[in-house]
């Protein structure tokens, strides 16, 4: 059986000179991370072109809402249908004027709601969220939908540590499976530098591909392929 073990990390909000600022670092490991932005309206030129470097060196652009509102506080006021109008199109529309066709979501704060998912998916090829239970952790290497993500921010989260973070991926490459995770920042207040090198570098001492999160959505008909998500792609 080949082995299509790997990794996908994820970045969220809008932390975009500290993500790019690690690219030399996702260079020499391989990483082709996946970077979901909220806030798209209040950026500047330089930092969508600072964007638009990353995605050149192989991440990918997610969607993370226009203004990062939890969806279950939403929904008390609000149905799905406005949280699409209001949260979901107009920033996508912007991020396609601007050369981007975001195809990955996450929810903010993790806080899935299950009501919104097929509406949705009527836009992205997947969705993310995060749990603190590792059990949801660990995916298929194609056809999902619907995934969950640990934390990484180690700096902020004293329940997590790199020892827990190296089982996790041995357990990955042991059961030929995707760990998927999020952070937030580089640096204090979220994933350490260092830290997260040593992450990167015991995948790539295991072996593990690192997958942006849209390719792991991938069908099993083309889950061998490498995928880019490069501008004039059609959204699903």
């Amino acid at each position: 059986m080949k082995k299509e073990s790997g990794i996908c990390i994820t970045f969220d909000d809008n932390y975009i000179y500290q993500w790019h600022g690690a690219r030399q670092l996702f260079s020499t490991y391989g990483v082709r991370a996946t970077f979901f932005v909220s806030w798209f309206h209040q950026l500047t030129d330089h930092q969508r072109l600072t964007f638009h470097d990353l995605r050149r060196h192989g991440h990918e652009v997610g969607y993370h809402t226009v203004n990062h509102p939890k969806a279950s506080e939403f929904l008390t006021h609000f149905s799905p249908a406005d949280y699409i109008t209001q949260e979901v199109l107009p920033g996508i529309t912007l991020m396609k004027e601007h050369g981007f066709e975001p195809t990955a979501f996450c929810y903010p704060y993790s806080d899935r709601n299950e009501q919104l998912d097929q509406e949705l998916l009527r836009y992205f090829k997947i969705l993310r969220w995060g749990s603190p239970d590792p059990s949801l952790w660990f995916h298929p290497r194609s056809g999902n939908q619907v995934v969950c993500a640990g934390n990484l921010d180690l700096a902020v989260n004293p329940e997590r540590s790199l020892d827990q973070v190296k089982i996790e991926l041995q357990q990955a490459k042991d059961q030929n499976s995707i760990v998927v995770y999020y952070a937030h920042r580089i640096g204090e207040g979220g994933i350490p530098y260092s830290a997260l090198e040593e992450i990167c570098k015991a995948a790539y001492d295991l072996d593990l591909e690192f997958y942006t999160l849209s390719e792991i959505a991938e069908p099993p008909s083309s889950s061998s392929a490498q995928v880019t998500i490069l501008p004039g792609m059609a959204v699903f």
